[in-house]
């Protein structure tokens, strides 16, 4: 087996630092308008949730390539991934840009209290959220470094694990973490604006996937 392992960063505290510098970026528009010692109770619930799952995603793993789960083809620059649909790596670009757009907005939105919301409603999206996380950090336990934004597939489908009950666990968690995020800082509009963007987003990735796989199998 041809095996080409990523390099691991050296130092832990650039991870640490980055990711830090991620839970403050999330953070900003509740530390404009309250300050870091009146941070909403839901925001400070948010936040780690969404870091701890970026951290988990971002982990760097060995890509084998010729095993039971390939990754993307491999450039000669290490740690540089070839993609084969560059237009679904804009696509998913986007999603991320999006997403951070979509918690900003739930921020605003909470501060302005332009909608009550019932509590109940932000247990369900906390529920939802943490629902998400557990569906894409499954999806990557089951793929490992063939876990990739890219619709590249090559050998069999996979069907074990979290895919034997779900056929895209990923683009469920991403709908369900994009808009639970939102519904738990109590912002019901950004909610909608979310499944608005994100389900016809995800759809459109799981028609491409379908394609691909088709012509595979023929």
């Amino acid at each position: 087996m041809n095996v080409l392992r990523l390099e691991k960063p050296d130092r832990v505290w650039l991870l640490a630092a980055g990711h830090g510098v991620h839970a403050l970026l999330l953070l900003l528009p509740s530390l404009m308008l309250a300050g870091i010692w009146q941070l909403p109770t839901e925001v400070l619930l948010l936040v780690p949730v969404i870091v701890a799952s970026a951290i988990l995603e971002s982990h760097w793993t060995p890509v084998e390539v010729g095993g039971r789960l390939p990754a993307a083809p491999i450039a000669q620059t290490p740690n540089v991934l070839l993609a084969c649909d560059p237009l679904a790596m804009r696509v998913a670009r986007m999603v991320g840009v999006t997403l951070l757009g979509l918690f900003w907005a739930a921020q605003l939105e909470r501060s302005l209290g332009i909608v009550p919301i019932d509590p109940a409603w932000q247990l369900l999206g906390g529920l939802a959220l943490v629902a998400g996380c557990v569906l894409r950090l499954s999806a990557i336990a089951t793929l490992g470094p063939a876990f990739v934004s890219d619709i590249c597939r090559h050998g069999p489908r996979i069907r074990q694990g979290i895919y034997a009950w779900i056929r895209h666990p990923s683009e469920l968690g991403l709908v369900l973490l994009g808009s639970g995020g939102p519904l738990l800082v109590a912002a019901p509009l950004t909610t909608v604006v979310a499944l608005l963007v994100l389900v016809p987003a995800s759809l459109w990735r799981i028609r491409r996937e379908e394609r691909v796989w088709s012509r595979i199998s023929r």
